[in-house]
């Protein structure tokens, strides 16, 4: 599913509701709503603050909201849709499942058949998970975790932004795989670990740490690529450069 198939589900999940009359505010200060009655209101946790599905169904005795068909959860600029939705309001939690999709600020989408996140979508836990992020590059990763709202840890992913063959089957031109990637969007970096640099599916470079700017991200300073080389004075060098970020419009490399 692409990001033009996200907006269009988004679409039909808000006819679908409107037309069932079942879309619901879910204020951070009140409580969940059930269609034959009220929950109880000493309850101790707080329900998603906007929730739209075809069937909505709450347990008082378990404190527990069921969400199913077409469900849409929005909750600030964070979007979470999937087939069913189960919220503990005892736990703060939501378990997400099938066809689950959730949409980050930045308009970076995570795919996946069963998502654990909290009430306020910022943190999170999912397993075989596919990330499509707002430039088209695309990650694939066994486990991701989502840790204080800026910081994505994915376990054994390949990443890259090159396109699949157009028959989906073959590799990308180029890609990186790693036992551990790190998306910081506080510091719009990517730290891979225990990395391969592969080529049409065959790897030809490895590093054990690497740390690149977030896509999309045109100055930011570090370490460029190094450069060996040999003199008659000195034998076998290698130069190291490294380029700071003085302000918007001045910058300055040295080596």
């Amino acid at each position: 599913m692409d990001l033009n198939g996200v907006r269009r589900r988004l679409g039909a999940a808000a006819r679908i509701a409107s037309a069932a009359s079942l879309a619901m505010g879910l204020a951070l200060a009140g409580a969940a709503v059930t269609r034959a009655q009220a929950p109880d209101p000493d309850s101790p946790k707080q329900a998603p603050s906007v929730l739209t599905a075809e069937t909505l169904v709450y347990n008082s005795n378990n404190q527990l909201i069921t969400a199913t068909g077409d469900v849409e959860i929005s909750t600030g600029r964070r979007r979470l849709l999937a087939d069913e939705v189960r919220y503990d309001q005892r736990t703060g939690k939501m378990l997400a499942k099938g066809n689950v999709v959730l949409i980050e600020p930045n308009g970076d989408a995570i795919f996946g058949d069963e998502v654990e996140v909290t009430g306020d979508l910022r943190e999170g836990f999912a397993q075989a998970v596919g990330m499509l992020r707002e430039d088209d590059s695309r990650i694939a990763a066994a486990q991701a975790t989502r840790r204080q709202g800026n910081v994505l840890e994915l376990e054994h992913a390949v990443y890259s932004p090159c396109p699949l063959c157009s028959d989906g089957k073959g590799s990308p031109l180029w890609q990186i795989n790693a036992r551990r990637v790190v998306l910081d969007d506080q510091a719009e970096t990517v730290t891979y670990r225990d990395a391969w640099m592969e080529l049409f599916g065959v790897p030809i470079a490895y590093t054990p740490w690497l740390r690149t700017p977030a896509p999309g991200v045109k100055r930011q300073s570090g370490f460029l690529t190094p450069t060996f080389g040999s003199s008659s004075e000195l034998g076998l060098l290698a130069q190291v450069p490294y380029y700071y970020v003085i302000d918007q419009s001045s910058d300055a490399t040295f080596a």
